[in-house]
């Protein structure tokens, strides 16, 4: 038989092997939960990554447009020059044109002649 000292050194040692399998197995499952977390940060890193990509080329789509819209802002006041360069040659060199038709009409003598009409003579 054993001592009263025997059995409780028996037991101490039993209890510090219980706690000691205790933390082990805690251990365990905290190691669990940190590759657990790690997965999940990683997998954070990689949306987070994935993100600003896309955002990489949204932002290149943008530039793209706004070079395109660019252009043709150029296009659109080339085109306003060119018809104000057209208007002002017309008024210089078209007698016709609106500028330089006179209020009335000069008068004339002249009859137009048709082509039923007779000849008409002087």
């Amino acid at each position: 038989m054993w001592t009263g000292q025997e059995t409780a050194n028996v037991l101490l040692a039993a209890g510090t092997l219980v706690t000691a399998i205790g933390g082990v197995i805690k251990i365990i499952e905290l190691s669990g939960r940190v590759k657990t977390s790690d997965a999940k940060a990683d997998a954070a890193v990689a949306a987070t990554s994935d993100l600003r990509g896309t955002a990489d080329q949204h932002d290149q789509q943008i530039t793209g447009i706004s070079s395109r819209v660019g252009a043709v802002e150029a296009v659109v006041d080339v085109t306003g020059k060119l018809e104000d360069m057209i208007t002002a040659v017309k008024a210089a060199g078209n007698p016709a044109s609106e500028s330089n038709v006179p209020a009335t009409p000069p008068a004339t003598d002249t009859v137009l002649a048709s082509a039923d009409a007779p000849p008409v003579s002087p």
